[in-house]
């Protein structure tokens, strides 16, 4: 299985934005055994002045159905 998550930032909050997506990564990795991660990003701002990121996260069904649920103290507002 995989699940992407696409978002856009100002270059600005670039520093803010990377520490959270790796932490967000680190998190998932240690609730869910098994499951891969990568930050991607595209090398070019687009027509807004925008950074575009995705999170990767791949698994089994089998490795996802076996997981404890995710918590909710999750850093992100």
């Amino acid at each position: 299985m995989h699940l992407f998550v696409y978002y856009k930032f100002l270059p600005s909050d670039y520093p803010e934005i990377e520490s959270i997506a790796r932490d967000l990564i680190e998190q998932v990795k240690a609730t869910i055994p098994g499951v891969t991660a990568r930050l991607l990003k595209r090398p070019d701002v687009n027509d807004k002045g925008e950074h575009t990121w995705m999170e990767a996260y791949m698994c089994t069904r089998a490795t996802l159905t076996s997981s404890k649920p995710l918590s909710n103290n999750n850093p992100v507002n």
